[in-house]
């Protein structure tokens, strides 16, 4: 933690929209270092409802528009409710029943390229570069259910 900051460098969740007036006095519900985590967290302990409003400080690593994409397609495919587990399913090892690869969601190198005409090579097309100089991935995160 850098000298002079009083929280750690990580993503926290508040019950209410951000303002200096409204996070000073409040403790967050949660933080992590990880944004994927702290929205798998928020989701699967029920916070995140369709009737939700979600706000984001810190415009630089993601925006409310692919916060809410990524809530969206966890709620789209992860539902909540699961049949109970058999006896033998919980003496067994764990095994990953559900896995989603999240891609670009805090580092996002595309980003630039917004309201840009790109032109591509389809012959010599790597779908994960930008000619011989930029990677179009900047983060992948995984989100699984066990």
């Amino acid at each position: 933690m850098p000298n002079g900051r009083a929280n750690r460098n990580s993503w926290y969740l508040y019950n209410q929209a951000l303002s200096i007036d409204s996070i000073v006095s409040h403790q967050p519900l949660e933080y992590n270092r990880y944004l994927n985590k702290l929205v798998a967290w928020a989701y699967f302990n029920g916070l995140l409802t369709p009737k939700t409003r979600l706000y984001i400080k810190n415009g630089n690593r993601c925006d409310t528009v692919k916060l809410q994409t990524l809530v969206d397609d966890i709620s789209h495919h992860l539902p909540l409710s699961l049949p109970a587990p058999t006896p033998k399913a919980l003496y067994s090892p764990c095994e990953i029943r559900h896995l989603a690869i999240i891609v670009n969601l805090e580092n996002d190198p595309t980003a630039v390229f917004n309201n840009h005409i790109v032109h591509f090579d389809f012959c010599k097309l790597d779908m994960f570069s930008f000619g011989r100089q930029q990677c179009l991935v900047g983060s992948i995160d995984l989100l699984y259910r066990n």
